[in-house]
């Protein structure tokens, strides 16, 4: 019967909880990265420029049974609530026989920023935290019983991790370094075997997709590649406030006095959480980390406290204190979230009245967005119409240079609204007493997708003398697009991009120059570098129209600019 009971109680919390995140997902404005993946459901696809498939695929899902906020959150509602139950799972049985299991359990949990953030809104992290809690049971599992079914739930369980993010496979990582002897298991490697055929989809996309995805994460992601010592505590400051300040240093404090159970499953789940965060912040030597790369550490340090707190009375203590002012504090803040205040917050500017009021302004005109890839896809989910987004070197690519779009504003009148480096001067006031720069054209050609290749890379570049280049450009479109310098609004150049800077080179060539539709060209270009200061930059071949800034359209190349021949 206090089993029952037990359990009773844990489901009320449950109910709860999923009520809680109902309402706020309803109430609560839709985020410019949530419209994102929700226009990544709109194209399903094995894969997308920024991540594997599963936002898409829980957002299409959710859409099932919601329009609205709810058609984008529903699922990831059911998906946190069936989070707790797993990481319920992964505690010992022997300490969930306190008297107050429950309320101590879900009182760490709500004390956790990331828990109650992705407990509705819908990104990548929040699918990531179920399927790493998954996981983590799947491996527990299979560590206390060898058999098939452990086997493929391990499998399917790394698989749909990977399908989720790629931070995923340093859970899977760091789980297999600290527990070696998995690696003498046979079914270690039929249950990796079986993930990778999972995954075939996805790397076929992949394959298709000239690796995209991983060059973005691994090479295109802004990282300067030295140490600066801002991005050190700037990661271990935002570490701080995303995990509960005051939870992460009781926990760390426990972990150095070594206070943490010894047994096995504590000693895990502590190396977890610690390997987890060093990663991240040996990364931080040079890169920048954003805040919610740590949202995995919420899993093992819940179930860290939970354990400190039923069996240390002194721990329990703090925890219930430190619980009951942040749960204040953020549940005030979730109220917040869904009020009309004059706020700043990506919950409160930019919401569908303003999207209506572009729609209303741009009349019978194709609407395109420049460097805002989450303005086209708002734009999208709030009026129900087709937008796009042209990127210029100012801004890096994403999802909409995957989608080819040529077809659909090709003789078609179109609206730019400016974003950053957009030098538009026609500027209106919406209804909604917003401002925003616009261009209006009445025949407008895509260029981005160009592919322009050099025929022998170059490594090293004297400035102090006419260089010779020759660039192969491949037009995907259905249209000619002609280079002649007399007639044409076409400009190519290079990109020389130091310290965040860009330096424009342009080419020259001697005669016209058509670039056919669905064939390459082969072009000799010749440069000068007289203005560009000696030291290594990254290269690339841009061009530009009449309309907007220059758009990269070859790959970045490593160059050493010197001021003189060698002797």
């Amino acid at each position: 019967m206090t089993l029952i009971g037990k359990n009773k109680k844990f489901n009320l919390f449950i109910i709860g909880l999923v009520i809680i995140n109902l309402l706020q997902s309803f109430l609560t404005p839709v985020i410019k990265d949530e419209a994102y993946y929700w226009s990544w459901s709109q194209h399903l696809d094995w894969g997308f420029f920024d991540h594997p498939p599963m936002v898409a695929f829980i957002i299409k899902l959710s859409s099932f049974f919601f329009t609205g906020g709810l058609g984008v959150r529903f699922i990831t509602v059911l998906l946190s609530a069936l989070m707790v139950k797993v990481i319920w799972e992964l505690i010992p049985e022997k300490n969930k026989e306190h008297k107050y299991a429950e309320l101590i359990f879900f009182t760490i949990l709500f004390s956790m920023p990331f828990f109650n953030l992705y407990g509705f809104v819908t990104t990548p992290d929040a699918p990531l935290l179920f399927f790493s809690a998954l996981y983590l049971l799947a491996f527990k599992k299979i560590e206390e019983k060898d058999n098939l079914f452990n086997i493929l739930f391990l499998s399917f369980a790394a698989a749909l991790l990977i399908y989720t993010k790629y931070f995923g496979g340093i859970v899977i990582l760091l789980s297999i370094l600290f527990k070696p002897k998995l690696l003498l298991k046979r079914s270690s490697y039929i249950a990796g075997i079986v993930s990778l055929i999972l995954l075939a989809p996805y790397i076929f996309w992949l394959y298709k997709n000239d690796f995209i995805t991983l060059n973005y994460h691994l090479f295109q992601r802004k990282s300067i590649g030295y140490f600066q010592p801002k991005f050190v505590y700037g990661y271990v400051l935002g570490t701080l406030g995303v995990l509960n300040p005051g939870l992460i240093i009781l926990l760390l404090i426990q972990i150095f006095k070594k206070k943490i159970a010894s047994d096995k499953q504590s000693t895990f789940m502590m190396r977890m959480f610690v390997g987890y965060l060093l990663f991240f912040l040996i990364y931080s030597f040079r890169s920048w980390i954003e805040g919610h790369w740590v949202a995995f550490a919420t899993i093992p340090m819940t179930i860290l406290l939970y354990n400190l707190s039923v069996l240390n009375p002194k721990v329990l203590s703090k925890v219930k204190y430190i619980g009951i002012v942040s749960i204040v504090l953020i549940f005030a803040l979730r109220i917040v979230l869904v009020l009309p205040l004059p706020l700043k917050t990506e919950f409160h500017i930019q919401k569908k009245d303003y999207y209506e009021s572009i729609d209303k302004f741009a009349a019978d005109r194709v609407v395109i967005f420049i460097n805002s890839y989450q303005n086209a896809s708002k734009f999208n989910f709030y009026t129900a119409k087709r937008s796009f987004s042209v990127n210029d070197i100012f801004y890096r690519k994403n999802q909409y240079d995957l989608w080819h779009f040529a077809d659909e504003i090709e003789n078609k009148k179109v609206i730019f609204i400016g974003a950053g480096s957009s030098s538009f001067t026609d500027s209106t006031k919406l209804v909604t007493g917003d401002y925003v720069k616009y261009k209006e054209v009445d025949n407008f050609r895509l260029i981005g997708a160009l592919k322009a290749t050099m025929s022998n890379p170059i490594k090293t570049i004297y400035s102090n003398q006419a260089e010779h280049l020759q660039v192969t450009i491949y037009n995907p479109y259905t249209y000619n697009l002609d280079l002649n310098k007399e007639n044409t609004p076409y400009q190519i150049a290079l990109n020389l991009e130091k310290d965040n800077k860009n330096n424009i080179v342009p080419l020259s060539f001697e005669d016209s120059q058509k670039l056919m539709a669905n064939l390459s060209k082969t072009i000799d270009v010749s440069y000068n570098l007289n203005n560009i200061k000696e030291g290594h930059y990254k290269l690339s071949i841009v061009i530009k129209d009449d309309y907007l800034y220059y758009r990269q359209i070859s790959k970045k190349y490593k160059v050493e600019v010197k001021s003189a021949l060698p002797d």
